[in-house]
């Protein structure tokens, strides 16, 4: 039986090496195709503990070329590790993100998740593009017990 390890817990492990990025689902669930009903309900609401940086945090540059910065490649593994909900499911063609975030104090903004959250569920091949998103709706609140964000996709047909 393994261990479950809090974020930070996580955090540490994965700074001293003893942790690696978990592999990704072989199988998929079908949930919909660009032209296509969906083949199944959506799983629901994912909960995803942290605070993820800011956009402007997000990226160096390192010899004239852009790169991910250590905090967000560690909400990435963050992301992935806690992400089980729509572990397998895969969406093909349009959805709709439903996002609400609660940051520790009211200086973040919603912009710099929406993109770090897309790119991981692309990543995880949960959708296959970001660019089939054809609506947001976020929402953003301080929780400074408790930061972390909620987001439910929804397939559509247009």
């Amino acid at each position: 039986m393994s261990e479950e390890l809090s974020i930070e817990q996580y955090r540490a492990e994965l700074q001293r090496g003893a942790v690696s990025r978990p592999k990704l689902p072989s199988r998929k669930k079908q949930v919909s195709q660009p032209d296509q009903p969906g083949t199944e309900t959506p799983p629901g609401v994912q909960v995803i503990l942290g605070s993820p940086p800011s956009k402007s945090n997000s990226y160096r540059i390192v010899n004239d070329t852009l790169v991910k910065s250590t905090a967000m490649k560690l909400w990435e593994e963050s992301f992935y590790m806690q992400c089980n909900l729509y572990r397998g499911v895969r969406i093909n063609g349009f959805f709709e993100l439903t996002l609400t975030a609660f940051f520790p104090s009211i200086r973040h903004d919603l912009d710099g998740v929406l993109k770090g959250l897309l790119d991981c569920l692309q990543t995880m091949q949960v959708i296959k593009n970001d660019k089939y998103n054809t609506a947001i709706n976020a929402r953003k609140f301080v929780d400074k017990q408790n930061p972390r964000i909620e987001f439910t996709l929804t397939p559509i047909n247009l």
